[in-house]
This record gives structure tokens, sequence and C-alpha cells, in this order.
């Protein structure tokens, strides 16, 4: 089995992972520990990377082992959680850890033994090429319908008897849409608009992960359908766009697509040969071309070429058709068109689709966001929307009436009672008290000297 750099870093990362793992676990000092999580956070966040999810990865580093671990550090600064150890025991500075307590050094063996085990088991499961790939899910086929059948006018489409779209004309582009269906056969009917007059009725069979067009065109003066496979993976460039180029054209062995350049003229050397930009050179009739790649932008300095004559057949002007976007797989059908006269022309009719946004992208997180997982978010929203509305009437005062608590709450009286008992008679009861405990049973008042 080759062992690829990829496996090779998973591995390594992943021993790093397990390894900061356990010595924030083990760790006494609460900021050892911290740095060892944001260390573990990290590693977390490559392995995003190495999935292809770069807009996770940054996540994880902004807000994980960014904002929130700083949070972390300002409290178990602020509270001196850093200093209880020290406080409680005194530890020797020469170790990461300190003495980890007693039986500390079981636990750091422990936690050694699991990082080997880790690894071991990855390397064996490498050596014996049985590490499994988790199955991708499989999905329905989709089927769009493009009309490019000049000589039969408007039409219904219909799917298994069902009318899906209806009063589609030639070069329809912005009706032709996916439609998700079920992997087996299917029956696709053709009729004239309004009418159920069946212009063309197929059998068609779809497997899962199937995406396909079924181009309606002319051939043998009778509607027929071709079907295309679309590529909608995702792109490796994130600003190009995907073209293809199908030649359905009746009037022409072959053509070519060209780059005209700014002149909007076919430049061509004393030999013969075409110096301006070839993208797709000498498409006989009927074929399809192999992707390009080309960069977001207009093609309005594209032109349809005759390969043998190099006459220029078809422009590629018109802005609102022929301007392509990022991450879109566009499929561009070379169709005759009738003329007045009784001839034909060449005609480029574009069928745009989006191509799936890369995994772990943003775009893709956004998708199920608001698809998948927007009824989970709603009802969690909704439960916290509902106890924050609790805690709130839990937690209110109740209001009591003016005149309720004066009769429920008793007088308070500021001064002792002998004091107002005094202040209310005019007589000090505590001196006539002890006046009367001092004086002896049966002896005469004693007067004061005057003076005294």
């Amino acid at each position: 089995m080759t062992i690829s750099t990829e496996l090779v870093l998973f591995i390594i990362v992943g021993v790093i992972s397990v390894a900061s793992a356990m010595f924030m676990l083990l760790s006494t000092n609460a900021v050892h520990s911290a740095l060892f999580l944001i260390l573990n956070l990290t590693t977390v966040a490559f392995l995003y990377l190495m999935l292809e999810a770069p807009f996770i990865a940054l996540v994880q580093i902004a807000v994980y082992a960014g904002a929130i671990m700083v949070l972390f550090l300002f409290v178990i600064m602020l509270l001196g959680a850093e200093r209880l150890a020290d406080d409680e025991e005194p530890q020797s500075e020469s170790s990461l850890f300190g003495p980890l307590a007693e039986g500390g050094s079981n636990q750091l063996f422990a936690g050694l033994v699991l990082t080997i085990a880790f690894a071991l088991v990855a390397g064996y499961a490498v050596a014996q090429g049985e590490v499994e790939l988790q199955p991708q899910v499989a999905h329905n086929p989709e089927l769009r319908v493009a009309h490019a059948a000049a000589g039969i006018g408007a039409v219904d489409i219909l799917l298994d008897g069902e009318l899906v779209a209806e009063d589609v004309n030639f070069a329809d582009s912005e009706t032709a849409e996916y439609f998700e269906l079920d992997a087996g056969e299917h029956t696709l009917t053709i009729n004239a608009t309004g009418t159920e007059d069946t212009l063309l009725s197929e059998s068609l069979t779809l497997a899962n992960d199937e995406v396909k067009t079924a181009v309606v065109l002319i051939e043998n003066d009778a509607p027929t359908i071709r079907l295309i496979d679309d590529d909608l993976s995702t792109l490796e460039e994130r600003d190009n766009a995907r073209l293809s180029f199908l030649n359905i054209f009746t009037d022409a062995e072959a053509v070519s697509v060209i780059d005209l350049g700014a002149n909007q003229s076919l430049d061509v050397d004393d030999e013969g040969n075409v110096t301006d930009t070839v993208w797709v050179e000498n498409l006989a009739q009927n074929d399809l071309a192999a992707p390009i790649h080309v960069p977001e932008g207009e093609l309005t300095t594209w032109a349809i070429v005759n390969a043998d004559t190099n006459d220029i057949l078809y422009r590629l002007n018109r802005e609102e058709l022929f301007t392509v976007e990022r991450n879109t797989s566009d499929l561009i059908v070379i169709a005759a068109e009738p003329e007045m006269n009784g001839g034909v022309r060449a005609r480029a009719i574009p069928f745009t689709a989006d191509a799936e946004p890369s995994f772990g992208g943003p775009e893709s997180i956004g998708a199920l966001l608001f698809s998948a997982y927007l009824l989970p978010f709603e009802l969690v929203s909704l439960l916290l929307l509902v106890a924050m509305v609790g805690a709130i009437l839990l937690t209110q005062r109740v209001s009591v009436p003016v005149e309720q608590r004066k009769r429920d709450v008793r007088r308070r009286v500021s001064r002792p009672l002998a004091s107002v008992v005094a202040a209310q008679t005019g007589q000090n009861i505590f001196a006539e008290s002890a006046d009367s405990e001092a004086q002896a049973p049966g002896e005469e008042p004693q007067t004061q000297p005057a003076g005294q």
C-alpha cells in the first residue's frame, strides 16, 4: 500500500492532538492546561484543512482557539487559579506539570500508553490497508430538458405523465431547471403547447448520483433526444467556470470556438493559421467537446467559426446571455435556427447550472444551514426564547400596594421603651427604682446638705 503525504500528516497531527489532550487533563497548572487546549484546537483545525474545509478551520482558530481561549486565560489570570496549586503545596519548577499529586506518574504513564496505542492502531490499519472511507451518500438523479429544436415550436414537457413545464420556446434557457427524480426508468414526453399531440416520447433510465440534460434536437427531420452527462462537481479554481459545447449545427462539418480579441475579427497568419486564442477546435456535428475552465467574466469577444472556411457563424456578444459566473457549469448548445429565406444560421444557447460548493466552505455550510438544519435551528431558538421569557417571569418581583405594606409592617420604635414612657409622663422610672432600692427599710430619707 502506498503511504501518501496526507496519511503521514494525519498520523502526526493525530498523535499531537491526543497527546495535547492528555497533557491538558494531567496538568495541575491552569495556564499550562489552557495552552495545551489551544494546541489541541489548533490540531483539530489542521485536520479540517486536510478535509478541504477551510471555513470550519478558520472558525476553529478564530472562535475557539482565539476568542474563547483568550477569555479562559483572562479568567484564570483574574482569579489567580494558576497559583492555587502553589499556595496549597510547593511544586517543583523543573517539571512542566509539577508532581501531578500522588499517583500522578501512573496517570502520565497511562496517557503515554494511550498515545502510543493510537499510533500503533493507526499504523497497523494503514499497513493492512483497512482504512475505510466513509461511504458517500447516494443522491437522487436529476434531469433537465433543453429545447434546441427550432422546427417544432413551443412545447409542453411531461415526466411520467405529469406536466413539469409548459409553453417552452426554442432557446428558452431560463425554464431549463433540474427535476429531482427517483432512480429507475422514466418517460419523457414532448407535446405541442396546449394540446395532447405528442411530438416525442422516450423512455429514460436514470441511476443515483446522475445529473443529465435531455437536449431536444432535430435529426433526420424528426425530433429526438440527446442525453448529456452534466459535470457539476466543485471547481478547483473558485474564480473559474466550466464550459461545455455541444455542436448540433447541421450546416457545417465542424466548428471552432475562438476568442477574437478586442478587434472583434479573426486574425490569420500567412499560412492560414488562426492566431487568436482557440478554446475549442474542430468540433464535429453531434459531438460534445471536453469541458474547459475559463475565468469568470464576459464572453462577448468569443465567436463560433466554421472550422473549414474560417467564416464567423455566430458571435457571443450578448452580455446578458454570455457572461459566466464563478463556480458554475454551463452547457452551450450550437444549434441551427431557420431564416426567412429558407436557410439556417447558427445559434448558441447557454444552459447554466451552479456547481457544487466546496466541502466545508461558506456556501456549502450556508446551504446546509438554510436547508437541512433550518428547522432544528428554529426550534432551538424558539426554546431559548421560551426559556428567557420564563426566567423573566419567575424573577419578576410582585409589587405590594402601599396600604397593604403599612398594615403588614409593624411599627418600629427608634428609642427604648423606657425613654418613651419617661418622655410622655415626665418621670424617670429607672431613677425612682434605683432610689427605692438604695433606701433601707425604716430609715428616714436623708436630705443633702445645701450647696452640694
